[in-house]
């Protein structure tokens, strides 16, 4: 088992790791960050020209870095484990729960950006194929978000403060493995989001094709 200082280093190492190590998606950001302000000038709306790139850069790139924090701490763990340092492990599945609502409620706000009616008046069709592309990148993102919002009322069978199971049978809690979330939905039903860094870049090269195919 690693001493307190051992592990404090461990942890600023990943820490550091998922958020400098990190040129790729630095460009791309970049590069949609670009496009951006590049659509939204003809626009007389100052929520849109000066609030579109801002906001989504904050969202995405706040997104980006607690999932990279949450695949560098799983990783760590199962290192651990490996090692023979059950303890240690434990405490690194721990951290990584500590940047879940972090990076899924991020994704969401980037997602619900373009569909922000000031937004989709000067994006238009682009505004829903980006949205699109949301949708085929993360898939159950929406439900995902809920789940998180309300994982107070899901562990007891709970939806809109109306209880929608037995309280035992349909009690779980959301079980986070890596950037794979496994939670309960609106109806109770068991299901999954996953939300790897690889995709991020994916989603931010289709944005780019998208706003510069005109």
């Amino acid at each position: 088992m690693a001493t307190d200082d051992q592990l404090a280093l461990r942890v600023g190492r990943e820490l550091r790791s998922a958020f400098l190590d990190d040129t790729e998606f630095r460009a791309e950001i970049l590069k949609t960050n670009n496009l951006l302000n590049f659509a939204t000038k003809p626009s007389k709306n100052d929520q849109v020209r000066f609030g579109l790139q801002s906001a989504f850069n904050s969202f995405i790139v706040s997104s980006y870095h607690a999932t990279r924090s949450i695949e560098r701490m799983h990783k760590a763990a199962r290192d651990t484990y490996r090692e023979g340092g059950d303890q240690d492990s434990h405490f690194f599945f721990l951290m990584q729960h500590s940047f879940c609502l972090h990076a899924i409620m991020n994704l969401y706000s980037a997602n619900q950006l373009f569909r922000h009616a000031p937004v989709v008046e000067i994006l238009k069709d682009d505004a829903t194929k980006i949205c699109e592309a949301f949708d085929a990148d993360f898939p159950n993102l929406k439900t995902a978000r809920d789940a998180l919002a309300h994982d107070d009322e899901r562990v007891f069978g709970l939806v809109k403060r109306q209880q929608r199971g037995d309280g035992i049978k349909d009690m779980k809690f959301t079980k986070l493995s890596g950037a794979h979330l496994e939670y309960k939905d609106e109806q109770l039903r068991d299901a999954v989001f996953k939300f790897p860094s690889p995709v991020y870049l994916t989603l931010l090269s289709k944005i780019s094709e998208i706003l510069t195919s005109k």
